[in-house]
């Protein structure tokens, strides 16, 4: 899954790599690559990552030109399974789908202040402990920070939909994937919001090490996947928005009934 270019959102490594938050609608449609797109965090105050933007398809990639931004040559990579969070019931859909509009409207304090405000309520922290981690953490959610980029776990969902918390089938193949095109190219292509390019730089670096020195990690388990599964929906296939896919991650890992979590009121609350 590849996001086209979105300013003011998050960029996002969906199948094949490890950065990035996107909007916009996607393009290939090739589920052996929805991780691998980047996208910068801006500092907005202590407490809330804003971000800046874009994932880009293969063409948009690379305009700048930077020749040093070229993947590392990862030949006998290891990889190593990084677990998610376990199933949780800490969100309700209402919680869900706010978080989902603030990464989608990122400037809108309305929208971000339960969430990265001063002090959003004690349900919203727990909520957001499931949907957002930092890389450091032992286990990841929905959304994982790595420095300034933030990275969808793909790989976490589709182990929660597939029963494989070791990451012994599908979802490994993903994660694989994600942390050899992470190892391939994010030392070479430093992301720097001042400068957007280093966003599709490091897009294209992560697109060409996914068909290059990545490409044992294959991720075409997905293929076989049918419509309307939980491990499809993990894809997050005909989803336009990031928030928006972020929210169908969150659904997956961290969602309950309404009662299990906060009220509608408590999602909007500062």
């Amino acid at each position: 899954m590849s996001l086209n270019k979105c300013i003011g959102l998050v960029s996002m490594a969906v199948l094949g790599s490890a950065l990035a938050v996107g909007c916009s609608s996607k393009s290939d449609g090739n589920p052996s690559t929805p991780e691998a797109d980047a996208a910068v965090v801006k500092d907005s105050g202590p407490n809330r990552p804003e971000t800046s933007v874009p994932v880009g398809d293969d063409d948009d990639a690379g305009d700048s030109g930077a020749s040093a931004c070229v993947p590392a040559d990862e030949t006998g990579f290891k990889p190593t399974w990084h677990k998610n969070v376990d199933k949780q019931t800490v969100c309700t859909d209402a919680q869900i789908k706010s978080f989902g509009k603030c990464l989608d409207n990122q400037s809108d304090d309305t929208l971000c202040s339960p969430w990265f405000g001063s002090s959003p309520t004690a349900l919203n922290k727990t909520c957001l402990a499931c949907m957002l981690t930092p890389s450091t953490a032992p286990a990841y959610g929905a959304l994982i920070l790595k420095g300034n980029v933030f990275q969808p776990n793909t790989a976490g969902c589709l182990a929660v939909a597939l029963k494989d918390p070791g990451g012994t089938g599908c979802a490994g193949k993903f994660q694989a994937r994600a942390q050899c095109t992470d190892a391939a190219c994010t030392a070479n292509c430093p992301v720097d919001q001042a400068h957007p390019n280093s966003i599709d730089e490091l897009n294209a670096c992560i697109n060409t090490a996914s068909s290059g020195t990545c490409a044992s990690f294959d991720g075409s388990c997905a293929d076989a996947f049918t419509d309307g599964t939980p491990e499809k929906t993990c894809l997050g296939e005909g989803i336009n928005d990031f928030g928006d896919y972020i929210a169908v991650l969150a659904g997956v890992m961290c969602k309950g009934d309404d009662s299990d979590a906060s009220t509608p009121a408590d999602a909007a609350a500062e």
